[in-house]
Formats: C-alpha cells, structure tokens, sequence
C-alpha cells in the first residue's frame, strides 16, 4: 500500500508540473475583446480600432486582415468556415463570406454600441448592447429589425440561444431575459443579483451559466427558470464563459481564469501568466481552448491549462500544515517568500481536485476540511517562484 501511495504522488507531481497556458504573439498591442475558431486550426480575434486578427495554424501565427472599420470591436461569430460576423461601437457590423479576407458593411439601424453577437442558423442571428437595444436578422444580415425586450435602457452585454427559438441575453442590473418564440417576446428572469452580468453560454437546453461583476457565477440547471450562485473563490470582474462537455472556463480581471470539470461543483483557479483583463474565451476540444484580452493577449492550452509550468524546484519546507492529521480545519504557514498570488490546491490519491482558492499577501491561512473523507490527499502552494506539495492525512 506504502509502494502504491508514493507511485500515485510521484505520477500527480509529473503531472501537474507540465500543464499550462503558453502567450502567442499576437502582433498588437490593442485590446481584443472576443475569440472565436471554426474548426482546429482557423480562429478569429477582434478588438479596439477595428482589429481583427487571424490565424490558419492553431495559432502559431496572427496576421491582420482589414475590417474596413476604425471602430471597436467586441464580438466576432462565424456561422461556417467562410460567412462570419463582427459588432462593435456605433451599431457596427461587419460581415465576411471568404473567411476573413474581406469585410462588408452591414445596416444595424441603430447607433448604439453593440457588445455581442450570436446566430441560432445560418440566416438567423440576435445582436445586443447599450441602452437595451436587441436586433434581429433572418436573411444573413442584409436587414436587421429592432426587438422590444422590455429591459429599458439597461445595458445588455450577452446573448445566446440554445435552439433557433429559444435564447437567453444578460445585462445590467443582474438581467437575464429569456425568449422561447425566436425573440418575438422576452421574459424577465429572476438572477438573485443586482450586478451586472456579463457573459451567458448554455451547455444544453437546460444547464447554463451567467457571469459578471465581484466573481458572480451562476447556474441554472432548469431552462433558466432558478440560478444559484456557486463559488468562483474570485472577486473579479468576469467577462466570459464558455463549455464543451464537462470543461467549462470563466476569464475575467487580472489575469483571472477558473475552470470547472464537474458542473461547477467546483472551481479551481488557474495561472494565466499575465495580470491582463481577459475578455473571451473559446474552446476547441477537452484539451484545446484559448484566451483573448487587453495588451493584445492571446493565451493558448493544449493540456486543459491545469495548472502553471513548474519552473523552480522548491522544498517542502516551503510551507507547513497544522495539525496533520486533521479533521476540521487545517492553518497553511507559508515558510519561504512567494512571488505574487499564491494558489492552493487540494487533491486526492486519484488525481482529482477537491479544493482550490487563491491568496494575496497572505502567509498563515486556514482551510476547512471537514467536508474532506478520511484518506490521503496532496496540498500544492503554487506561485511564480515554483510549485511545492505535501501529503495531508483526514482522520
């Protein structure tokens, strides 16, 4: 038994010493404000004066391609490999049918800034932002007619519809609105919030989150008809969120990312390597996703971005556990001097997150454990100085 403990914690270490987000040279310094791929290799990122970004190789390498327009751009979606579209400030939109190479001007019919952009088919697509505007197209953008949502004139920051009839938008004040007859009409949905919210993806045609202001995460697992609140163990502004499957990531202020394998029964932060407001995400497959955001930030994993390279070896006297073995409560004393925030995660002998949250300036903590079962688990201090851990016994 003493043989297969060591073998596990040898096998978790190497593991984790190797999982991490790696920067791509995105050649601007402008911010960019969403993501998007058609498929492996072809993506999309867009941003302030007019950028729009691509790359034909999974990103290792971004070129620019003219928009046309000077204007911000905030959100960028693709309908197939060649027609795609982009919104931004001022009513903006701009449409593409050759990937990219070229960008048309299209008539919104409003002069309100527009924040996001998602098509339910391939002619049929809902545009939102400033003062509540919502519109629609149904013949690939050639015309776009106003929608009465009935939010007023709170700002509405995302939308996205799980089937062709039925879509959800999120905004200021903590609104959601659901519409279950291709927009026609818009219930107003209880969020439990009054921050503002930023970003909304569903993963089926019922479970879905919502996220926003002070690290709000949320989750309805009923057709949006009740969301709960779950915990991110961030306070930062979020601004996307997206899933495939059981991964699902949130990105927001400084660098934050967290991500989620069980539904959101847990968070677990991750080491982005930068302290830049990240505004999208988008993900290719259980392994493959990336990050766009200010300072002209794009962040690639290949690995699911677990954790940070483990770049310096430090001891395990880096850090003392009291009492061990515990039941209750554990306090952390951190022993040496760590770089930046510091990143707690708890795992158990098969690998498997159980918890994570993350520190600043803070070297003596405390950590509920009592909801742990008895057993074996691994404690691992993460910082931009390196990664040490340690065994924990729960009696």
């Amino acid at each position: 038994m003493k043989k297969l403990k060591i073998t596990i914690y040898l096998m978790l270490i190497s593991v984790l010493a190797f999982s991490q987000w790696a920067s791509q040279t995105s050649g601007t310094t402008y911010g960019l404000n969403s993501v998007f791929f058609t498929n492996a290799n072809n993506g999309y990122a867009v941003g302030e004066y007019g950028t729009i970004l691509k790359t034909t190789n999974g990103g290792t390498n971004w070129y620019a391609v003219t928009s046309g327009s000077g204007n911000w751009l905030a959100s960028v979606y693709f309908t197939d490999a060649n027609t795609g579209y982009v919104v931004g400030l001022n009513g903006t939109i701009r449409k593409t049918t050759n990937a990219g190479a070229n960008w048309s001007a299209q008539i919104s019919g409003t002069t309100n800034s527009l924040y996001s952009i998602y098509f339910s088919s391939a002619n049929t697509g809902y545009a939102v932002g400033t003062s509540g505007v919502a519109i629609k197209t149904t013949n690939g953008g050639a015309n776009w007619s106003s929608l009465s949502t009935g939010v007023g004139s709170n700002y509405l920051q995302s939308v996205y519809f799980s089937y062709d009839f039925l879509g959800y938008a999120v905004g200021q004040g903590g609104t959601i609105i659901k519409t279950t007859n291709f927009g026609a009409n818009w219930a107003t949905l209880t969020s439990g919030t009054v921050n503002w919210l930023v970003s909304i993806y569903f993963t089926d045609a019922n479970n879905g989150y919502a996220v926003g202001e002070y690290g709000i995460i949320l989750k309805t697992t009923n057709v949006g008809t009740n969301w709960i609140f779950q915990n991110g163990f961030t306070s930062e502004i979020l601004y996307s969120v997206k899933s495939l499957s059981s991964n699902c990531y949130v990105v927001g202020d400084n660098g934050t990312i967290r991500k989620t394998t069980n539904g959101g029964t847990n968070w677990f932060a991750q080491t982005s390597g930068t302290l830049s407001k990240l505004r999208s995400v988008c993900i290719i497959d259980a392994n493959t996703a990336y990050i766009v955001g200010d300072n002209g930030t794009i962040l690639k994993t290949t690995n699911g971005g677990a954790v940070f390279v483990n770049k310096n070896k430090l001891t395990e006297s880096a850090f003392t556990i009291y009492p061990n073995p515990a039941k209750n409560k554990i306090t952390l004393t951190i022993n040496a001097v760590l770089e930046n925030e510091i990143i707690v995660n708890i795992y158990n002998v098969k690998g498997e997150h159980v918890f994570s949250n993350s520190y600043n300036n803070e070297y003596s903590f405390e950590i509920d454990v009592s909801t742990l079962a008895k057993g074996l688990y691994f404690i691992k201090i993460q910082s931009q100085t390196g990664i040490v851990t340690q065994k924990l016994i729960i009696e």
